[in-house]
């Protein structure tokens, strides 16, 4: 199930990941006004499939007990790395090297998380019976939904309906609070 998950995850993130590469300089110059930001949007964008995988691989490790590998990988690696490249990248480079210095981190803690799932499985994807891509996908949809609801919807429903209703300011201030 594991190397299941993983490859829908590579293929959706991949996607998404593309999209956001190649929309980079539209999001840029239209949603945000400010056409200096496409190589950080680029950039970041870059990091979501790393990121994605990273997480999916805590996640698999807490489901196997591994719950110290599984802190390291999804609340530990990710801030150390970045606070020790941040400084280095970000004076040289702005905006443009703390975005770097994310995704190195994220791809240096997502490798690492695939060496903590391999020393702790020996390799293994953890599969009791077969399961086919198009099962995984229909077990997985109220996961989702719920998932969609406790990452997206919730923490930025509020900002979203300011948003629509009022001014950028007083989004601004109410996202700072």
């Amino acid at each position: 199930i594991y190397w299941l998950g993983m490859r829908l995850a590579l293929i959706s993130s991949a996607v998404i990941t593309l999209l956001l590469y190649f929309l980079a300089p539209w999001l840029a110059s239209f949603v945000f006004n400010e056409p200096l930001l496409t190589e950080p949007l680029r950039l970041m964008s870059l990091s979501i499939l790393p990121l994605s995988l990273l997480h999916l691989s805590a996640e698999s490790l807490k489901g196997i007990k591994s719950i110290s590998a599984a802190l390291l990988v999804h609340s530990v690696g990710l801030p150390l790395l970045m606070l020790g490249l941040l400084f280095p990248l970000a004076g040289v480079d702005g905006l443009s090297g703390v975005a770097s210095a994310y995704l190195i981190s994220c791809l240096l803690v997502a490798m690492l998380a695939l060496v903590l799932w391999k020393r702790r499985t020996g390799g293994e994807g953890g599969t009791l019976a077969p399961l086919s891509m198009l099962g995984l996908l229909l077990e997985c949809r109220k996961l989702f939904v719920i998932a969609l609801i406790g990452s997206a919807i919730m923490p930025f429903g509020s900002l979203l309906l300011l948003g629509a209703l009022s001014d950028s300011a007083e989004v601004g201030v109410y996202g700072a609070a």
